[in-house]
């Protein structure tokens, strides 16, 4: 009787493990991306707004996983700006995560 549930547990088990480990891989990439956006995001807050770079890229490397982050500005207006930050990466595809925010200028 224990033999009888224990192989449809196990067959099920090993069946999902490989499914389980890729979505938990995506899972940890995404969030990788995240937090290289929002951190870009932040630094380009940082910046004096009359400074802000066009555009720029650089990659970072997590858990093995190389991230390219493309970073685009775009002038509104005399007082606005729209920043733009894309984070692509490579798992059993090209995967990304796109920022949108917009930066006002500010009376110093």
């Amino acid at each position: 009787m224990a033999f009888g549930v224990l192989v449809p547990i196990v067959v099920v088990a090993v069946g999902i493990f490989p499914f389980a480990h890729v979505l938990n891989r995506q899972a940890w990439d995404t969030s990788a991306a995240f937090d290289i956006a929002r951190t870009e995001i932040e630094q380009l807050r940082a910046t004096a707004f009359d400074d802000l770079p066009a555009s720029g890229s650089f990659t970072e490397e997590h858990r093995g996983t190389v991230f390219t982050c493309t970073a685009t500005v775009t002038k509104k207006n005399s007082l606005l700006k729209k920043v733009t930050v894309k984070v692509t990466w490579q798992l059993k595809k090209t995967e990304s995560l796109q920022l949108d925010t917009l930066l006002a200028k500010t009376s110093q």
